[in-house]
């Protein structure tokens, strides 16, 4: 089984008026559960993050972005708990 968290950044870039919004609001955080060819599922979360913080590689905010320090911990264990939570 696989656990990706990812964001949805086509929607976060574009706005009702068409212009480019990706710094001014957050955009929610999905889980994507795949397991073989027969599981495939993708679910919104109540986390939210600005997609300049998200690191894709590493599935969490960014260490070196400039986002306040509590916030990025408190997204970053909410992300470790979802997790674990998903495995079990």
């Amino acid at each position: 089984m696989t656990i990706r968290f990812i964001i949805k950044t086509q929607a976060a870039t574009q706005g009702r008026s068409g212009r480019n919004e990706v710094a001014k609001k957050r955009v929610p955080l999905y889980v994507r559960i795949r397991d073989g060819r027969d599981v495939d599922y993708i679910a919104r979360t109540a986390l939210l993050v600005y997609p300049k913080w998200w690191n894709p590689v590493r599935e969490e905010v960014s260490p070196s972005c400039a986002c306040p320090e509590e916030e990025r911990i408190k997204v970053n264990m909410a992300i470790i708990a979802l997790r674990n939570y998903l495995v079990l």
